[in-house]
């Protein structure tokens, strides 16, 4: 909701007061004792899902350099160790700002890591259209959120226990069904210890 609908009442003070302005932001803000359990909560989910979230590159007006996961390298911050990569690049530019008519201003090469990114620059070209952000699911791009995609992504895929349907059925009461399964989860717990 947060990169895919920039109009909704919530999405609009979130930004304007959590993230000072910019989506981008997001990644690099920090928790606040001031900040709500729930804003907390989205700014410590960032680790789960900036491999999912895709920043398409337009005119690189508005896609941090070192922050957006723009590249296939992932987190340019991480991959680079910005603190020390002596690239000159300054910490909130973007990427537009570090192209100019064409061509990638950077410095010369001084690791691997800093090659692997000047070959891959090489492909990149900008255009006019605007940035914008794509979920990205196991290699298969989607352009809106789908809780259920994301759960399943997440929860991973495990397998279904002998035991399921005889505790879970369509015409079962879920109180039981529920206290069923708890005493069975219990059961299991006591065993291992």
């Amino acid at each position: 909701m947060l990169f895919f609908r920039p109009n909704s009442v919530w999405v609009c003070w979130f930004k304007e007061v959590i993230l000072r302005g910019d989506i981008s932001n997001y990644w690099t803000v920090n928790k606040s004792s001031t900040h709500s359990w729930l804003v907390n909560k989205m700014i410590k989910a960032r680790e789960l899902i900036y491999p999912l979230l895709k920043r398409r590159i337009g005119n690189g007006e508005t896609t941090r350099f070192w922050f957006d996961n723009w590249m296939p390298l992932g987190s340019l911050y991480s991959f680079l160790n910005a603190s020390s990569s002596r690239l000159g690049i300054p910490r909130l530019a973007t990427v537009a700002s570090i192209c100019n008519a064409g061509q990638w201003c950077l410095r010369p090469a001084r690791s691997e890591n800093q090659l692997a990114l000047q070959v891959h620059l090489t492909t990149v070209v900008l255009s006019e259209e605007e940035d914008y952000y794509e979920w990205e699911i196991d290699g298969m791009l989607r352009h809106r959120y789908n809780t259920g995609e994301i759960y399943s992504y997440l929860k991973g895929h495990q397998q279904l226990v002998p035991w399921a349907k005889i505790v879970w059925f369509s015409y079962g009461i879920p109180r039981h069904s529920f206290l069923t399964w708890w005493s069975s989860w219990t059961d299991v717990l006591q065993e291992t210890d």
